[in-house]
């Protein structure tokens, strides 16, 4: 791929938030679904692992919740052939929750989808190819959520391959 359109990419896969903080889609803090574990979550947000299928982080500026494989291919809910302890997805709730308006994405770019909450406005947007969403309520960020690339549906489990990537692999 040529410079231009992996910057390209790269723009398209960034966000900026009225904090001037850029979130990456593909990975947030360097943890990327399918391709880090649990030691690299320990290791680069400097905590410490329960050691079962799921952590979930209070940070300075979010919360997260990361999702660990703990039986692969074993399960409805794993699909992927990936060793256990690899991070599956990652949810990231902001402790500063943004306008819709302050938040800078190209909304074209992106599948939206609306929740059937009648007490609430829950809108999300997913880019399919990085596995990567936004999901807003009222308006508000409530929450990013990063699942499995397009690119990594190699790792798929054998009886998985013909899943319908437009549907959550979840």
């Amino acid at each position: 791929m040529c410079l231009l359109k992996q910057a390209s990419l790269c723009l398209m896969l960034c966000l900026s938030s009225s904090t001037g903080k850029i979130f990456l889609f593909e990975s947030w803090k360097g943890i990327i679904p399918l391709h880090s574990t649990r030691e690299d979550v320990e290791k680069k947000l400097g905590v410490k692992s329960s050691g079962k299928s799921f952590d979930v982080f209070k940070l300075d500026t979010e919360q997260v919740m990361i999702v660990y494989s703990v039986k692969p291919c074993e399960s409805d809910f794993e699909k992927w052939k990936v060793p256990i302890g690899t991070v599956l997805e990652l949810v990231v709730i902001p402790k500063a929750q943004p306008l819709f308006s302050e938040v800078k994405i190209d909304a074209s770019k992106y599948k939206r989808s609306f929740s059937p909450k009648t007490d609430v406005d829950v809108v999300t947007y997913t880019d399919e190819d990085s596995g990567h969403s936004i999901e807003f309520t009222d308006e508000r960020v409530s929450n990013y959520r990063y699942r499995p690339a397009k690119k990594d549906d190699s790792l798929l489990c054998s009886s998985n391959t013909s899943l319908d990537k437009n549907k959550s692999n979840y």
